[in-house]
């Protein structure tokens, strides 16, 4: 049997509805399932053959973690190397983009350190 303190946690933490958990999030029920079936999408709790809940704190943290402040954050990170790689160079990161800091291999990164050997000569 679940002591109390047991039960305070799952009230601090309830466990919601898909209805719910689409609601929270303000999509469609069918996207929650779309997402479920190709294994993308917040993490959820499987009850049994049909029922399906979500953590509040799951969707909280699922939605914190997509959250971007430029568009250069939203292309995913793989897509910006290829990308700048193909151009001859660049950055890997939006926060390496910002630091100023150039993709290894590329050769802005090949004059840093050439520079670099320079300085220290």
């Amino acid at each position: 049997m679940a002591s109390n303190s047991d039960l305070s946690i799952s009230c601090a933490d309830p466990l919601l509805t898909e209805a719910q958990a689409a609601h929270l999030l303000a999509l469609k029920q069918t996207t929650l399932q779309q997402w479920r079936i190709r294994g993308t999408g917040p993490a959820y709790i499987k009850l049994g053959a049909a029922a399906v809940r979500y953590r509040r704190s799951t969707l909280e943290t699922w939605l914190n973690d997509r959250t971007v402040h430029s568009t250069v954050d939203d292309v995913p990170q793989r897509i910006r190397e290829a990308a700048f790689a193909q151009a001859g160079g660049g950055f890997t990161t939006a926060a390496s983009y910002r630091a100023g800091l150039p993709l290894a291999g590329s050769p802005a990164a090949a004059l840093a350190m050439a520079a670099d050997e320079g300085a220290r000569a």
